[in-house]
């Protein structure tokens, strides 16, 4: 759904309101005068009036279980274009910037990945299974391998205003400013933790007008992870009366979540606080640099029982 203000400030008080606000209420025009509806801030409307396309070429391939093996590889490479945010937004949550514009908004949709890649497996490992030797048997054989591979390219994010630039007199709109080149730094080895996207892609637009800087065009941080777990049953001695005609059996399993501890950013700083705007208000903004992480690797082990 689009979520939109009715009552948005026209766009030829934009440069009054702007003033009003940074000046305290000396300067420029107060937006309670010249909104549509007077005697209101802003309305809120949401309507499945959006627009979304999607595309993708999707490929799999999959062995089914043989010698003790089977794996099934999953690729999707797609493109997700909306003019919204593709959910139903609640309240003041994720307005379209200009409500007279939608069309502006259009851009990569936020659930947008343009590639994924995800491998599964299990594989029951051979050696032993077949020993004359009970201990060995026991041991060694009879151990079943899983894995789980998973690349999927990061969701796209959106630079925002810390503050009102254009005049609209509204905290919930996002404000893009002004963008000069591609923010998107393309080799890895470009990125860094305190900077992850160029940040000197943008720059704040003049007073009481939209930037240039389209919804979505930042690429977020995507995921390398590997998740392994090893199990093996091993029986116990019948109990009457327990587990009926089958006798019970323990379970040990090891588990490895991001087993080779990948790092893995999480979010980004995506709020654009210009050192020093036309109200003079400074900023120490971390804009481009990683603001949060998933969790390294993580190791389980456990016993279960079953009957």
């Amino acid at each position: 759904g689009l979520n939109i203000d009715i009552n948005q400030v026209p766009s030829a008080d934009f440069l009054g309101v702007y003033q009003y606000d940074s000046s305290g209420g000396a300067l420029g025009v107060n937006p309670a005068t010249v909104r549509p509806y007077l005697g209101y801030s802003d309305i809120f409307t949401v309507s499945r009036v959006a627009v979304t396309r999607y595309n993708a070429l999707q490929l799999s391939l999959q062995r089914n279980l043989k010698h003790g093996l089977q794996f099934q590889v999953a690729y999707t490479y797609s493109h997700l274009i909306s003019d919204g945010s593709n959910q139903d937004p609640e309240g003041g949550a994720l307005p379209v910037q200009n409500a007279y514009n939608i069309a502006a908004d259009t851009a990569f949709g936020a659930q947008d990945q343009p590639s994924t890649l995800s491998i599964n497996a299990v594989w029951s490992i051979p050696g032993f299974q077949n020993s004359g030797s009970r201990l060995l048997k026991g041991a060694f054989g009879g151990w079943q391998l899983n894995g789980i591979y998973s690349l999927y390219s990061g969701l796209p994010q959106t630079a925002c205003i810390d503050h009102d630039v254009v005049g609209l007199g509204n905290g919930a709109v996002c404000e893009r400013p002004d963008v000069i080149s591609n923010p998107n730094l393309l080799s890895a080895g470009q990125r860094s933790i305190t900077e992850y996207f160029n940040a000197d892609a943008f720059q704040l637009q003049a007073p009481g007008t939209f930037g240039n800087s389209g919804r979505n065009n930042i690429r977020g941080p995507g995921l390398n992870n590997t998740d392994l777990s090893l199990f093996k049953d091993f029986s116990l001695p019948h109990i009457k009366g327990i587990g009926g005609t089958e006798a019970p059996r323990i379970q040990f399993r090891a588990e490895f979540f991001n087993a080779f501890n990948h790092t893995q950013f999480g979010s980004i700083d995506t709020t654009f606080s210009p050192v020093q705007d036309a109200a003079g208000s400074p900023s120490s903004s971390p804009f481009g640099s990683v603001s949060g992480a998933r969790a390294p690797r993580v190791i389980q082990f456990a016993l279960k029982v079953l009957f």
